[in-house]
């Protein structure tokens, strides 16, 4: 429908049964809109954005009346979607700052929704996190992630999905600020913890296993940090099939290691696979398809450290 019509449409209902509608699109959109989104979900999410987006302006508008009112109960559904909006926008590498202002927003309502711990909350302060982290605002994601791990430990009792998410999303950020033993610590930790959690192969062990040797090549622990690159590159070729971002990651990363045993052209190799991958990947212009450019151009025998390895946001 065009906007033109949707306004006028919403103008001639009247103010109760305009704001039930918009609730009740709310509701449809967050069952349509994936959470988490992954990459077999971005033409989905590409193909609802505009709705979504529309839909959130007009929800705004209405919380803001009902504040104004002073009317009890604000839709918890909300958030949630603006949460979603958010990670794909992050994630797909369309406009990483309005990413950070939906993951701010959705924020601030979870705080005017909620008074204690919640999940969803927790949830939207690791992106958040990862959104300063990208903006290089390492203290503060570091402060997010540490508000999020407690929240989620208070939530949580013994070996839990979301727990180990957090402690691998505070190692990085303790990475970023040179605290590269206490990173390792929490890596080791969200590795182990997601090794009991999973039998056999799994994304989040894969993720770990990535995270854990990007420290661990920081310390100069080359050949265990080999090791496990090898080990994610594999899980993640089984996981799955074709193109995806993850797979990409590994491969720059094994590309690494090749090149501090001096296999120039195996790195080079992998890390045109890698290029080709996220080209394919990422429509304009995207800062892994940048990372893979760098690392293509450099000279073949550059020695260790002419490519960076890299964590992915997915955590």
């Amino acid at each position: 429908m065009h906007r033109l019509i949707q306004a006028v449409a919403l103008d001639h209902l009247a103010e109760p049964d305009r704001e039930q509608h918009i609730t009740k699109a709310v509701e449809l959109m967050v069952e349509l809109f994936p959470y988490d989104t992954q990459p077999d979900q971005w033409p989905q999410c590409a193909q609802l954005l505009a709705h979504a987006q529309t839909l959130i302006d007009h929800a705004r508008a209405v919380e803001a009346k009902r504040i104004r009112r002073q009317d009890a109960g604000q839709d918890p559904k909300l958030p949630r979607l603006v949460t979603s909006v958010g990670i794909y926008l992050h994630s797909r590498g369309l406009d990483s700052r309005l990413a950070r202002q939906m993951h701010e927003q959705a924020l601030f309502m979870y705080q005017q929704l909620y008074e204690g711990d919640h999940p969803d909350m927790a949830h939207c302060l690791v992106w958040l996190a990862i959104d300063l982290r990208e903006a290089g605002e390492h203290e503060r994601a570091r402060d997010v992630d540490e508000q999020a791990l407690a929240t989620r430990q208070r939530l949580y009792r013994g070996d839990q999905s979301d727990v180990a998410m957090s402690l691998n999303s505070l190692a990085i950020d303790l990475r970023q600020l040179g605290q590269h033993e206490r990173s390792r610590e929490l890596a080791e930790r969200a590795l182990a913890m997601r090794q009991r959690l999973y039998q056999g192969d799994h994304r989040d062990v894969a993720m770990s296993l990535n995270n854990l040797a990007v420290g661990l090549r920081q310390l100069g622990a080359h050949v265990r940090a080999r090791q496990l690159d090898e080990q994610a590159l594999a899980m993640r070729q089984r996981l799955y099939q074709g193109d995806h971002p993850e797979v990409a990651i590994s491969l720059s990363n094994v590309a690494v290691g090749l090149r501090e045993i001096e296999e120039y052209r195996r790195a080079r190799e992998l890390d045109e696979q890698a290029l080709a991958m996220r080209q394919r990947l990422y429509r304009g212009d995207h800062r892994n398809v940048a990372m893979s450019l760098n690392n293509v151009s450099r000279p073949w025998r550059c020695g260790s450290g002419c490519t960076n390895a890299i964590t992915l946001t997915w955590l």
